[in-house]
């Protein structure tokens, strides 16, 4: 290779290597470019989630309720089953036998799981974040002694039952569970999802609700075995459907149901 030969060959990888350079530094251009339009879609996202989180709001819709309050009979606060005793034999019980509910068990349940503990502060048996209580609890009653069919809304400030729907013919249908169906009594959880996500926002309020649902599952649970009935949680249903055939609060999301009656023998 003569001088001039060499000479081109140097000039060639010289604008091999400036072309490579120019190169680097328009894609770093062009990826740190990304980058900030990235980052400033993400952050308006963002302030868009935290606007509409910060406009969530709640007003409770008004329920229409037939009749008088039944009044359940003071809860026992003092049982014969120890706690422990109660955690070892507890199970999931899906039959159940056609003895009659008395008011005093219907209302030692529902006073397990939603009853009122503390007067001034309206504490409940169940624990609740920030005290917001955003489960409503709802017994569909088939074969309770002194209460006629139906649902009612349990009231916990009054440990009574109000009566939204009277009948006989609740949670029958075909695609509902042979234990829903065989029930004494169903209790129907509905959780009020905009109550709580004023605090928690969306995601956390609908969570929130949901771990609330199991506080007071087992609760029902120990107090049901304390008392020698059978009961189990149920989660595959339609809520949709149940809320339809219900008639419950469009802001109401029907998310358990747990029937209850006395053991087969």
């Amino acid at each position: 290779m003569n001088s001039v030969q060499k000479s081109l060959f140097i000039l060639a990888i010289a604008i091999g290597m400036i072309g490579w350079i120019m190169f680097g530094y328009q894609f770093t251009q062009t990826e740190e470019t990304e980058t900030i339009v990235t980052n400033e879609t993400t952050n308006e996202v963002m302030e868009e989630a935290v606007e509409a989180e910060e406009e969530l709001t709640y007003e409770p819709i008004e329920k229409s309720y037939i009749g008088e309050t039944i009044l359940m009979p003071e809860p026992d606060l003092v049982g014969t089953v120890p706690v422990e005793t109660a955690l070892a034999t507890r199970r999931s019980n899906r039959s159940f036998s056609e003895t009659a509910l008395t008011t005093s068990e219907l209302g030692q349940i529902l006073w397990s799981a939603q009853g009122i503990t503390n007067e001034e502060t309206g504490y409940r048996t169940a624990p609740s974040a920030k005290s917001i209580y955003p489960i409503n609890l709802y017994v569909v009653v088939r074969n309770v002694d002194g209460v006629e069919p139906g649902l009612y809304h349990y009231i916990p400030a009054e440990h009574g039952l109000k009566l939204l729907l009277a009948g006989n013919n609740l949670l029958l249908e075909d695609d509902q569970q042979d234990s829903v169906k065989a029930g004494a009594a169903v209790l129907v959880y509905g959780a009020i999802y905009p109550k709580i996500q004023i605090d928690f926002g969306v995601e956390g309020g609908i969570k929130v609700a949901l771990q609330e649902s199991g506080h007071i599952g087992e609760n029902i649970y120990l107090q049901a075995e304390a008392l020698n009935l059978s009961t189990v949680v149920v989660g595959g249903f339609n809520p949709v459907a149940v809320q339809e055939a219900l008639m419950l609060a469009a802001d109401e999301t029907v998310i358990y149901l747990q029937p209850l009656g006395h053991d087969v023998e």
